[in-house]
């Protein structure tokens, strides 16, 4: 096998190092890895956790082998996959695919450790196109940051099958129980660390689960998975543009036709018995069959997914784990050519994305008016792209609500009902040297979070202030992984997070936001003036579930109340965007203020409970800041609360601004949408679907 160009940038050196070749003995055999000089780690790869399965058949764990002696210092074979990702990766000679793929990769700290906390990722690639080789994917650089920062980790990757081999459905796969076997295939890695990283040093019960896109995806399917129970095998995840509801979990009238055009093009469309004949196709013949427009999903089998994954959140139906879970800004789900409401009725009924009912589609339509101004890409104010479809902005805003955002409120809101530890965050970082215009889209964050500045695919950039933000992340994550907890990450203070500062009543526990990761240093990360102006440098950041806002030390509003803008119902990035970062409340250094807060309030609490959060919020500022400016007078400034209906269709209020401390009586106007459609200048940004 060619060696990936990811090692010889990981290991050079290492023979001119004459370094010791680290092994390790465990129960399922002797590991002969490699000693990384560069990083002082050692690595073992390509370890196989079962045996080749058989086509469309559940893998099984690879049985224990313990005098056996392995060589795990190469990469192994990856699952085979159709895509320009791993187009890509096997042209360049980075990898092999295969079907006896299933492998997984050790990165640890050099030496005898024993405890380690256990970061494992689940690459995406819409669970057609993927490779733990993937140089993108590289893990070598969060373990470093792991012991820079003091809190160290040991990083796991694991392969699964993909697209038609891992995902194949029908009534013939579901007669036969053989559905959603990528799943599975994780879920057996699962099992094999569980069993055997006690001996690589790290410690089974304090194992992460963390994945992108598709791989968040499959996180959310084992959160979900058997009811909740995780069997032991995870205690936290983070979800990054994935989650516990989406995509679509069609049945067999969705895929039966896709089935039957595999069978029929491989020869097999007649046989009586035509899955059997499927595993017998060589993998030459069925591989580019498996892919001839066709793409695989999830689906519900009644035990892995045993029901829609809102139904299971909304149930408490789920593993209560802490959680960090977020999305880009803008993702980038819609669909070029979108002109007319028709074009966007039959997407919205018909795609695989989305799979929404008329009249669902019908509401949505009212709901995001075709207005350039509050659409995505966010912050381009009135521009369009016509050539990409005269409402490519609506669609834009409608398909990442419902494939992203929406999943990810719902997931955050449930599982912090259980846990308090339960963290979500808006990545607004663009990749280096992009040219997309979907704005801050799908997969961004990835080349921060890995940190690896030799990759090219998808480069990180050199930049100090790329640089710094992936060393912020990859802290944040692993010191996440180490003890449930993203704010030790050992920078500049971005967070302010109290667990003991609970909505009263513990109505619900808090849910935190971890600061905004879009350009907290000082050069302006933002690509237009219009974002530049947006720039969130040193802010501090803090989110309830339901109230959310941020605190800004030296940052005040005029003497009488500010009179809030007009607000449109519009996402979380613009909504936080208009309320939270208006130019003329930027004044600094102004006497006698302490803080702005703008918080945000999404699930129509009681007033009074309202009213008491505020109050401990303002003593806790004045116990923490005391009195400023010769007056001694101190105050707390709220300038805005807007309202939205999130998924659960839950509905709250919008306030106007207050000054001079907190207000005896406040104007409410209240959304009511049981009774009316609203109108576009109160429309919610999330409705059930």
């Amino acid at each position: 096998m060619i060696l990936p160009q990811l090692l010889v940038l990981a290991f050079a050196g290492s023979v001119c190092g004459l370094s010791v070749e680290p092994v390790v003995h465990s129960g399922a055999g002797i590991y002969h890895g490699r000693h990384l000089p560069n990083f002082d780690q050692d690595a073992f790869l390509g370890i196989k956790f079962a045996p080749e399965p058989v086509r469309f058949t559940p893998s099984v764990l690879n049985h224990d082998s313990p005098r056996t002696h392995f060589n795990a210092s190469n990469y192994g074979i990856d699952c085979y996959g159709i895509g320009a990702d791993n187009d890509q990766l096997v042209s360049r000679g980075f990898t092999t695919l295969g079907e006896d793929c299933l492998n997984l990769n050790i990165v640890k700290p050099a030496g005898k450790t024993k405890g380690l906390p256990v970061l494992l990722w689940i690459y995406g690639g819409g669970w057609t196109q993927g490779a733990t080789s993937d140089p993108r994917y590289n893990l070598s650089y969060v373990v470093e940051q792991s012991v820079l920062n003091n809190k160290p980790v040991i990083g796991v990757s694991i392969n699964y099958r993909l697209a038609a081999f891992g995902f194949l459905y029908s009534k013939e796969i579901a007669a036969t129980h053989n559905e959603n076997l990528g799943l599975r295939d994780q879920r057996v890695a699962l099992k094999w660390i569980n069993r055997h990283i006690s001996s690589f040093g790290g410690d089974p019960d304090k194992v992460t689960i963390w994945g992108e896109s598709a791989g968040a995806h499959s996180v959310g399917d084992h959160i979900n998975a058997y009811n909740g129970n995780n069997e032991g095998l995870f205690r936290a995840a983070i979800l990054e543009s994935g989650g516990s509801v989406g995509p679509p979990l069609n049945g067999t009238a969705w895929y039966q036709h896709m089935y039957d055009k595999l069978a029929a093009s491989a020869g097999c469309g007649n046989r009586t018995d035509s899955l059997s004949c499927l595993r017998k196709v060589p993998i030459e013949t069925i591989g580019p069959l498996a892919y001839q427009g066709l793409e695989w999903f999830h689906a519900l089998d009644g035990t892995f997914i045993p029901r829609f994954g809102q139904e299971s959140l909304l149930t408490g139906r789920f593993a209560k784990i802490p959680i960090i879970t977020g999305t880009t800004t803008d993702e980038g789900f819609g669909v070029n050519g979108v002109n007319t409401d028709s074009d966007a009725l039959q997407q919205l009924t018909h795609s695989k994305r989305y799979v929404l009912t008329e009249p669902q589609a019908q509401e949505l339509l009212k709901l995001y008016p075709n207005d350039p101004v509050v659409g995505s890409p966010y912050g381009w104010g009135s521009r369009t792209w016509p050539e990409f479809g005269l409402q490519f902005k609506r669609f834009q805003s409608m398909a990442i609500d419902i494939t992203t955002f929406a999943p990810r409120r719902l997931l955050a809101q449930q599982m912090s009902k259980f846990k308090s530890n339960v963290y979500s965050y808006r990545w607004d970082a663009p990749k280096y040297n992009t040219t997309s215009l979907i704005g801050v889209n799908h997969f961004s964050e990835i080349p921060f979070v890995f940190g690896n500045p030799e990759q090219d695919i998808t480069p990180l950039g050199n930049s100090t202030e790329n640089i710094e933000l992936s060393r912020l992340v990859m802290r944040m994550w692993t010191s996440f992984a180490h003890d449930l907890d993203p704010n030790g990450h050992g920078g500049a203070a971005l967070t302010l997070v109290d667990s003991n500062f609970l909505i009263p009543h513990r109505v619900h526990k808090a849910v935190y936001l971890i600061a905004d990761l879009a350009g907290p240093f000082h050069p302006i990360y933002r690509k237009n003036d219009y974002q530049a102006s947006l720039n969130r440098s040193f802010l501090r950041t803090f989110k309830f579930l339901g109230i959310e806002g941020t605190i800004t030390k030296q940052v005040s509003v005029a003497a009488s109340p500010e009179r809030p803008g007009s607000w449109y119902g519009k996402n979380d990035y613009q909504a936080a965007h208009e309320s939270q970062f208006p130019p003329t409340l930027q004044a600094l250094n102004t006497e006698g203020t302490i803080a702005k807060v703008q918080p945000t309030l999404n699930r129509g609490m009681f007033m009074e409970q309202l009213m008491i959060v505020l109050r401990r919020l303002t003593a806790q500022l004045l116990s923490a800041s005391g009195s400023i400016g010769s007056s001694g007078q101190t105050r707390l400034i709220v300038t805005r609360l807007h309202c939205c209906r999130d998924i659960t269709g839950e509905t709250g209020v919008r306030l106007g601004a207050w000054n001079e401390g907190l207000p005896s009586h406040v104007a409410v106007p209240y959304l009511d949408t049981t009774k009316s459609v609203p109108t576009a200048h109160d429309q919610p940004s999330y409705m059930p679907v």
